[in-house]
């Protein structure tokens, strides 16, 4: 056996060493410095057998006997995987594109004919030919064609041959249109569509009138009166017009407001005629006869009335209008004689007209 000394200070008491167990040995190498360890070397091995493990005492209460109950654990939840929606056989984008055209949905149960009048989420409203409006679910639809085809877009030459002007005119909103004129000739009688279908054929108005309103230079002449000056020229005339180019009018009127004689005599003259009209589309004349009457009222207060034989004369040209109607322009040129031929008139003018003929 092996001691290791060491040097302690003085008054300091140092404990004998213990033994060291069997098979250990202890080295001396002298006394240790400051801060120096001493190492131990492992046992030898022993060929002693390893003593038998101890066995726990068997409890005899019969309570600590008892089995221990088995713990029951809850069962996992299940989770439930909904089952893959199936893609439909014609999508959104396909049914909107083709809404409000006449299409025919195939289904399991048969195609389905008729206009979509909408697609909106998974239902399909089919309105068909016999009025029935008919829904089914989008998932049913196998496969769809469109009977009535979009028209397609013009080509830019024909969208520049639509902005040049047409020879032909077109047809204005106040117009009826032939398929109101259609439904109008249903509620007539036979006698009253002839009626209808010769007047739309007919290019003049039967009943026709006129306005005329000018100037002329009118002059006195005859029975101590020899003096003319400007006077207001109106005639007012109605009749009937026979043919495009023939008519005969009922006319009055006059001239007023004439100064003869240095402004000291106040002429008016007026008359009621019948009248021939001659003419075309574009202008007529006139020539007729009536009665005329002069009135003339001197400086001294003296006033002439007299009647004789009035001539009117005018030759018009005119634009049509609309209805019927025309707006014109033309000469007047009147004659008339007074008290028994011995006082003359005659005025010469131009006239504004607006008719019908």
């Amino acid at each position: 056996m092996l001691t290791v000394a060491v040097l302690l200070a003085p008054n300091v008491s140092v404990a004998a060493p213990a033994a060291p167990p069997p098979g250990q040995t202890t080295t001396s190498a002298g006394a240790l410095a400051p801060g120096q360890s001493t190492t131990s070397l492992p046992p030898p091995p022993s060929n002693e057998p390893a003593p038998a493990p101890e066995v726990a005492p068997v409890p005899t209460d019969t309570l600590a006997a008892a089995p221990a109950a088995p713990v029951e654990t809850a069962p996992a939840p299940v989770q439930r995987v909904a089952p893959a929606k199936a893609t439909p056989a014609v999508d959104d984008a396909t049914w909107r594109a083709i809404e409000g055209r006449q299409v025919v949905i195939d289904t399991p149960d048969g195609p389905v004919e008729g206009e979509l009048a909408d697609s909106q989420g998974d239902t399909l409203v089919v309105v068909q030919e016999n009025g029935r409006v008919t829904s089914l679910s989008k998932a049913r639809a196998s496969g769809v064609r469109v009977v009535q085809a979009p028209a397609p877009n013009p080509s830019p030459k024909d969208s520049m041959a639509d902005l040049q002007p047409s020879d032909e005119s077109e047809p204005s909103d106040d117009e009826p249109t032939a398929e109101e004129d259609e439904g109008e000739d249903e509620d007539l009688t036979e006698a009253q569509k002839r009626r209808k279908k010769r007047r739309e054929d007919r290019e003049h108005a039967i009943l026709g009138a006129f306005a005329m309103q000018g100037a002329t230079y009118s002059y006195w002449r005859g029975d101590g009166v020899n003096a003319g000056h400007a006077s207001y020229a109106m005639d007012f005339g109605v009749g009937g017009n026979f043919s495009p180019k023939f008519g005969m009018y009922a006319m009055a009127g006059g001239l007023l407001g004439a100064k003869i004689d240095n402004k000291t005599i106040k002429a008016n003259y007026g008359h009621v005629a019948a009248l021939f009209v001659f003419g075309g589309k574009h202008y007529y004349s006139t020539v007729g006869a009536g009665v005329a009457f002069s009135r003339l009222r001197f400086g001294d207060d003296t006033l002439q009335k007299d009647r004789g034989l009035a001539m009117p004369f005018k030759l018009i040209g005119k634009i049509p209008l609309p209805k019927k109607l025309y707006i014109g322009l033309g000469l007047t040129y009147e004659f008339a004689a007074l008290r028994g031929f011995s006082r003359f008139v005659n005025a010469i003018g131009g006239q504004l007209v607006i008719g019908r003929w």
